[in-house]
């Protein structure tokens, strides 16, 4: 049975990365679906931004979340299917060391981490897995705590 992570506050290892402002390409939801990504699948609703890093990872972001956080680059209109990257920020961390599971908000579908992995927090409840083998193409852990 896996762990629950609703938070990472106050967990032993936990430590801050930065984002890094790695380029994906993107298009535009034109329906609702499910997206497969590598930690399960996640529902995305119309108009919902789809991700695509390196071949085989995908993931959806909600639009609002998308505009405020991802800038079009290489002459891509915003908002618009084309290139992106995302803009950096500071997020907490922890290295999965034991199965854990993280609940997405608005009933989109259960992230699942093995060891290995990493929960990501950008903010206080919005936790989300990232595959130990993705982890260092999108983060860079700072020094410290």
């Amino acid at each position: 049975m896996s762990k629950l992570l609703a938070t990472l506050e106050g967990l032993a290892g936990t430590r801050l990365a930065r984002r890094l402002p790695v380029k994906v390409e993107v298009r535009f939801a034109a329906a609702d679906g499910v997206c497969e990504t590598l930690e399960g699948p996640v529902r995305y609703r119309q108009g919902d931004a789809l991700l695509e890093g390196r071949p085989g990872d995908r993931w959806p972001v909600r639009r609002a979340i998308f505009k405020d956080r991802f800038r079009p680059v290489d002459g891509t209109v915003p908002m618009q299917d084309g290139s992106y990257v995302r803009t950096v920020e500071t997020v907490r961390v922890l290295r999965l060391t034991e199965p854990a599971h993280v609940e997405l908000s608005e009933d989109r579908g259960t992230l699942h981490g093995r060891p290995g992995d990493w929960a990501v927090e950008r903010a206080r409840g919005r936790v989300s897995i990232v595959a130990g083998d993705v982890f260092p193409e999108r983060y860079e852990l700072m020094r410290g705590r």
